[in-house]
């Protein structure tokens, strides 16, 4: 698995099994001449069976206009994330 960030590569090799792996999601906000901007950060930590332990953070893209009509929208918008799908994914194939 590589992970790209700024030109630096991160490349977790297939012979360190991985062991574990956490999601969390987080809301943050900070202040803009507009006012304060809120957004969700995601964080997916990848434990190996060497000890390493990987930590890669986004921010989400949440359509809040969809939330707005069915609130319901962010747990599918959640389940549906570029972390999330890359998590299912891991754990289909490590199997």
């Amino acid at each position: 698995v590589t992970f790209s960030y700024f030109g630096k590569d991160t490349v977790i090799r297939y012979d360190e099994i991985i062991k574990d792996l956490k999601l969390e999601r987080h809301n943050d906000e900070y202040n803009t001449k507009t006012g304060i901007q809120r957004y969700y950060v995601e964080t997916l930590r990848i434990i190996t069976s060497k000890g390493r332990i990987y930590h890669f953070s986004a921010r989400m893209d949440i359509d809040y206009e969809q939330v707005a009509r069915n609130p319901a929208s962010m747990t599918t918008q959640f389940e549906n994330s570029k972390f999330s799908r890359l998590k299912m994914y891991i754990e289909e194939h490590r199997k």
